[in-house]
């Protein structure tokens, strides 16, 4: 028989930090990873809504509605003694008023509900609450609603570009892309038919149909779209523009292109870059890509070309800026020539669209500059290999050297 230091002994062994499984430590995440987080919670302040000139019916402004009507009238506050109370009473008045609902008969009046008789045996209760169960409709308890998330880049947003003077493609003036135009124009040797055989073609096409998600597509389909050389040109994925000043007023999430080209941070002047690091440096990890001027949204199946096409309009506006600051660095006053150097991209389902932004000054003295979009070309890479031997053109960076 054990004795009692014994079995102390025992339990001091069996309740021992050494015998307990260690819980693994929590990762930590990185910066990229908490502001992807911060980007994806972003929610538009209350001001985004007073400043707008005209309201969508989305389902963000639904959202903000039932938000203020909630301040207005808050939930009235019960105790439990007078929620019983209040629900008996409620209960004894007959209930809620369906009259108006179409399709509901009307309760019967002082119809009180009749007692189970004694002799209803347990099986007649069963097959009872079975049958008056199957007439129910089979889809109110097996169908299931999904919830499709909302996007912050919906009319609202749209508009709001629009009345901080990032214009839309219709209301954009257009520049001269005689120069555009001819670069587009030169096919790319990586894409000849003696490289790019009637089997990648085949490839190519087969993973654009295969592509669920948005995800698929600039894993398996925007490669072989950019080339092979596509390494040669500094760039970076799903970064968060969070190191930017506010393009507009500040009350609309920073930008987050699926693709963006700039230039190498040591390829200028660090007088430059700290001066100029609020429009040129777009992300708070500053070895990323500066003075960005070429972006890429793609969309999977299921996404929207409206919103590729709002997230390409900012993108555009932002590359405008950084490099329009770059170019008028030391200047008194900026000059405005009207032309390109900022570009951007959209892919979806198979069509690729090419876009040219430019800057052009204040329409009033003291007011910002204009941002304008223009649509240089559009390729249907999927019908037949001929689509896809002209589609992106060399970049535009050689100034930024120049510059440096």
């Amino acid at each position: 028989m054990a004795t009692p230091q014994k079995r102390k002994r025992q339990r001091a062994q069996k309740t021992s930090p050494a015998n307990i499984t260690e819980r693994p430590a929590k990762k930590i995440k990185t910066r990229s990873e908490i502001e992807l987080d911060a980007w994806a919670s972003w929610k538009y302040p209350p001001e985004f809504w007073d400043r707008l000139s005209k309201i969508s019916l989305t389902h963000r402004a639904l959202e903000e509605h039932d938000r203020r009507v909630s301040l207005r009238h808050p939930p009235r506050a019960f105790t439990t003694a007078t929620t019983v109370g209040d629900l008996a009473r409620f209960a004894r008045h007959g209930g809620p008023d369906l009259s108006d609902l179409r399709g509901c008969p009307q309760p019967p009046v002082n119809c009180p509900p009749t007692a189970m008789s004694a002799s209803q045996s347990p099986r007649s209760r069963r097959t009872k609450s079975t049958a008056q169960s199957s007439t129910l409709p089979t889809s109110t308890t097996t169908k299931t609603t999904k919830t499709k998330r909302s996007t912050p880049y919906d009319r609202d947003f749209d508009l709001h570009l629009t009345d901080h003077r990032v214009h839309p493609v219709y209301s954009s003036q257009e520049p001269d892309l005689t120069e555009v135009m001819a670069a587009v124009a030169i096919p790319r040797p990586s894409l000849s038919p003696s490289k790019f055989s009637d089997g990648a073609f085949r490839t190519f096409r087969e993973s654009n149909a295969r592509a669920k998600d948005e995800d698929d597509v600039l894993a398996n389909v925007v490669p072989t779209i950019l080339g092979p050389g596509q390494t040669a040109h500094p760039s970076a994925r799903n970064t968060v523009f969070g190191n930017l000043e506010p393009l507009t007023d500040g009350t609309i999430a920073p930008a987050k292109p699926d693709i963006y080209y700039g230039t190498y941070p040591e390829e200028l002047s660090r007088p430059v870059r700290d001066e100029l690091a609020h429009h040129i440096i777009p992300s708070t990890m500053q070895d990323k890509p500066l003075a960005p001027n070429f972006f890429i949204e793609a969309k999977g199946p299921d996404g929207s070309a409206a919103v590729a096409t709002r997230q390409a309009r900012y993108d555009g506006a932002i590359g405008s800026r950084a490099i329009h600051s770059l170019q008028h660095y030391g200047n008194e006053a900026p000059d405005f020539d009207g032309r390109p150097y900022t570009y951007t991209s959209t892919y979806h389902d198979g069509l690729l669209k090419l876009y040219a932004h430019h800057v052009t000054a204040p329409t009033s003295g003291e007011g910002e500059s204009e941002y304008h979009m223009t649509q240089v070309d559009t390729w249907g890479l999927t019908g037949n290999p001929n689509g896809i031997e002209t589609i992106l053109f060399k970049q535009q960076t050689q100034q930024l050297y120049n510059l440096a």
